[in-house]
């Protein structure tokens, strides 16, 4: 007897016994199990909202209902104040606000740490270095990335970035001579991904050729932001996302598809060009007119096994350097830019420090050179800990227990704690919320360090790869602008445009943001 058969043998009365049962044997299963995460559950006893414990569904309605969207980050700031450092925020994972525990979560003695599955599949790349869940294997895949953008390999090739900020200096000039305003974050957004495309991979994107392409990838980047707070409550779709055809993601959110076609279309073939090179141990003119080698290279030429060093997963690793290492410089020099000209003092604190290196203004300083400035240092280090850049908690695992005070944390239990937070607790931070370089200058009397608790990239295993190449850009650009411009803001709010209100993996302002608005007004001496 066919399934049609017995569906039709059914009477009304025993198919809506079947519903019904269905239905209660559901409610039943939900009753039950919020019964046992309130109760019986290994974290049952630490503190924080029952609600929270009880269903994911809490965060949810933080993340994607309560407007403008990624509220959750600052309930959780409201449920340490209440419940103290240590909360369990939703069924399954705990968060500590402490500064002082951060180097003991994140293993910086390199102790094992494994990243909890629905942070690892955040940006739908589960092949690359920060999708990677198993602490051996990311130690593994990381090494060749984490080498080429290392310190050491950033200073021997300073130039290929000198040669790009120099391009964007005299973009600033154009901009002086046509008086023309600009998105100033959209501008270096498609600067900064051009760079580090030219840097990585051996040329540019071309995002920066035209007004109409920078603004329609901030656009895109924009869209992404909105989207994100969903995708941290369902991070399973984002593969899924990737894998669907161009014309289908076009009908649900076309907003994304510049995306979607730097992921699948613009990327991979240039994968297979490297791979073909390397193979036939002769690299295309092309992709070494601006450096020596690319990422590729000490990934191909590793001792990884063969598996890792498949297209899939160096296109997932390429799509990640490029859009998570530019929109983290663009927002830093941006928000920079704003407080440096809402506070004179500061910036001609900055301006009379750039001049002693810089008598030629449109000569750069080597990067060591720029890295011993005292207050361009200050600047920098304040305005990353003011932005906070990735404001959602990354959660670790640890395969044994951890003790937090009183509190033994059971094995294989996720635990975060957020770069923002950290950055902003006001006992090393007082008036966390203001712009104050000189903090980082001073000694204060209780001997606090404030180095320890200077966490923009993260810290131990997980840190990100991409810390000294972010760095120096920042460094470079922020040198090359002050010192040979003066700039103005344009209809710039810092309510509408600058302050954090969403948490989007990066921090965002409100959703009716223009963006920070800027002429170049001169030129200095």
């Amino acid at each position: 007897m066919d399934t049609a058969t017995i569906i039709s043998d059914l009477s009304p009365v025993s198919l809506g016994v079947a519903i019904v049962s269905a239905l209660v044997g559901a409610l039943l299963y939900g009753i039950g199990l919020v019964i046992y995460r309130l109760t019986l559950h290994p974290l049952a006893k630490f503190p924080g909202p029952k609600v929270a414990a009880a269903t994911k569904w809490y965060e949810f309605y933080f993340d994607c209902i309560k407007s403008p969207g990624g509220q959750f980050l600052w309930e959780t700031y409201r449920m340490h104040e209440k419940y103290g450092p240590i909360v369990r925020i939703n069924p399954d994972e705990l968060q500590v606000a402490d500064p002082d525990w951060y180097d003991t979560l994140n293993a910086a003695g390199g102790a094992i740490r494994h990243k909890y599955p629905p942070a690892a599949n955040l940006v739908g790349t589960p092949l690359g270095v920060f999708g990677t869940i198993d602490h051996h294997v990311h130690r593994i895949r990381k090494a060749p990335v984490a080498s080429y953008f290392g310190r050491g390999s950033v200073i021997q090739s300073q130039s290929v970035l000198r040669s790009g900020v120099e391009e964007l200096s005299d973009r600033f000039h154009q901009l002086y001579v046509s008086g023309d305003t600009i998105n100033l974050r959209a501008t270096l957004l498609a600067f900064a991904t051009d760079l580090l495309a030219i840097y990585g991979f051996g040329g540019s994107l071309g995002i920066s050729d035209s007004e109409e392409k920078v603004m329609e990838f901030m656009h895109t980047m924009n869209a992404v932001a909105v989207v994100t707070p969903f995708f941290k409550q369902f991070p399973d779709l984002l593969p899924w996302l990737f894998m669907l055809k161009p014309w289908m993601v076009k009908l649900i959110y076309p907003a994304v598809l510049p995306m979607l076609k730097l992921h699948r279309v613009r990327i991979p073939p240039n994968v297979w060009r490297w791979k073909d090179a390397d193979m036939s141990e002769e690299k295309p003119e092309a992709l070494t007119q601006y450096h020596p080698s690319d990422i590729f290279d000490g990934i191909l030429n590793s001792n990884l096994p063969e598996h890792e060093k498949s297209v899939d997963r160096l296109s997932q690793d390429a799509f990640l350097a490029i859009t998570a290492g530019s929109d983290p410089i663009a927002r830093t020099v941006a928000i920079g830019t704003y407080y440096l000209l809402v506070s004179p003092d500061n910036m001609k604190l900055l301006q009379d420090e750039l001049d002693t290196v810089m008598p030629d203004r449109t000569k750069l300083p080597e990067l060591l050179k720029l890295e011993t400035l005292p207050f361009l240092v200050a600047v920098v280090k304040e305005t990353m800990r003011i932005v906070g850049l990735a404001a959602s908690r990354l959660p670790l695992i640890s395969e044994t227990p951890m003790q937090y005070k009183e509190w033994v944390i059971p094995a294989r239990t996720p635990v975060g704690m957020s770069i923002h937070q950290v950055m902003h607790d006001k006992k090393y931070f007082p008036d966390p919320d203001t712009f104050r370089p000189r903090r980082w200058l001073e000694k204060r009397e209780d001997g606090v360090q404030l180095e320890k608790y200077y966490v923009p990239f993260g810290r131990g295993t997980r840190m990100c790869v991409g810390q000294h190449f972010a760095q120096a850009e920042i460094y470079l650009v922020m040198a090359a602008i002050f010192r040979r411009f003066n700039l103005q803001l344009v209809d710039t709010d810092f309510k509408r445009d600058i302050e954090t209100v969403r948490d989007c993996f990066l921090t965002e302002a409100r959703l009716e943001s223009q963006g920070i608005r800027i002429k170049v007004v001169g030129e200095r001496p």
